[in-house]
């Protein structure tokens, strides 16, 4: 009669050791699989969001939206009226909701959870629009709007030449400009699009950011863009004294391989704010001819005539 062997317990603690020394090995590789998979997935949804936009360009004579985020809304934060109705007119979910085969597009998978729909943030995105508003101090001028308003509203548009660490950018403003209450305001810049601006006046659309990756910082925690994008800190000044833990949305790398330098973001943690405010890693960066790819984000600005912020970078 045969007489089956049982292992011993050295054999069993063999074939255990192997399973977790393969364990360790596959887990890591499985978890850059599952990240590279979401990372596919977003890259393929800022390219549709890039193609939407070209659709809408071929519906209004080629002419760009005049808002991407809600804060351009009149109702913004206004109790009782700053509502999700209100705020979707002026949103880019609302204007390429026509172009776009989901809604869905605009969540990356790797992000953080959106906030609760509510007053001022009602319509959140993953990826922000290179967005010029410069086209809103035209309105506060003609509206009659004081300076101060003009001057609070001026450090999401202002060129490079406006730099200012002294927390009034408006009042520094060393280019063309009107003069509002003694404080010279800034004109439009070429950075970033709105309603004045068409696709023809990019020089090069497959060197134009369009459309990317994007967060914002708001009370010290990274969280949903409200719909643009803001070359930050390269052309605007964000670390003045003023800072109070927020700021507006910038490229932010969704995937992985994000890493803050020191700067504003790293300041309640005891960060050295003198080496400025950046994000380091990779983007999906959707252009402006409807192609996309992944990019390191300081390889979007090499100086203030080479980058891809600008719709002519090699105009002074």
């Amino acid at each position: 009669m045969n007489q089956r062997r049982a292992f011993t317990l050295i054999e069993l603690l063999v074939v255990i050791a192997i399973i977790a020394i393969l364990a360790a090995i596959l887990f890591p590789v499985f978890a850059q699989a599952k990240d590279a998979a979401k990372k596919s997935v977003g890259l393929s949804n800022v390219k549709q969001l890039s193609l939407g936009y070209l659709l809408y360009l071929n519906d209004n004579n080629d002419t760009f939206p005049f808002s991407v985020t809600e804060r351009y809304s009149p109702t913004y934060n206004v109790t009782g009226q700053d509502t999700a109705a209100n705020a979707a007119l002026y949103s880019a979910r609302e204007l390429l909701s026509p172009y776009i085969k989901s809604d869905g597009l605009w969540k990356d998978p790797s992000a953080t959870q959106w906030p609760t729909p509510a007053q001022t943030e009602w319509w959140s995105v993953d990826y922000g629009t290179n967005f010029n508003e410069g086209n809103i101090v035209n309105l506060e001028i003609a509206a009659g709007y004081n300076a101060a308003k003009i001057e609070k509203d001026a450090p999401f548009y202002l060129a490079y030449e406006a730099q200012s660490t002294s927390g009034n950018p408006a009042g520094t403003f060393t280019g063309t400009g009107v003069t509002v209450g003694g404080e010279l305001i800034p004109g439009l810049s070429d950075f970033g699009i709105n309603d004045q601006v068409t696709d023809t006046s990019i020089a090069q659309t497959s060197n134009f950011i369009l459309i990317a990756d994007a967060a914002r910082l708001s009370n010290l925690t990274w969280s949903a863009s409200r719909g643009g994008l803001y070359p930050q800190p390269w052309a605007f000044d964000d670390s003045a004294p003023s800072w109070t833990g927020s700021l507006q949305s910038r490229p932010y790398p969704h995937h992985g391989d994000a890493s803050l330098s020191a700067g504003a973001e790293t300041v309640a943690l005891g960060g050295d704010v003198s080496g400025g405010t950046y994000v380091q890693g990779g983007i999906n960066i959707g252009f402006a001819d409807g192609h996309a790819k992944w990019q390191n984000v300081n390889q979007t600005w090499t100086s203030y005539d080479n980058n891809e912020w600008r719709r002519n970078p090699s105009t002074p």
